[in-house]
């Protein structure tokens, strides 16, 4: 019992630090383009 809620637990884990680097890997992705069009534009 305990072991399969330590693998559900191990597995919520692994999906919620995989969205959080995708999360922060668009974020920077959106900022640099942003930057990038502002330095186009000056």
């Amino acid at each position: 019992g305990s072991l399969i809620i330590l693998m559900i637990w191990l597995y919520y884990n692994a999906i919620i630090l995989l969205i959080g680097f995708e999360l922060n890997a668009s974020i920077r992705k959106s900022r640099s383009e942003a930057v990038l069009k502002y330095k186009v534009v000056d």
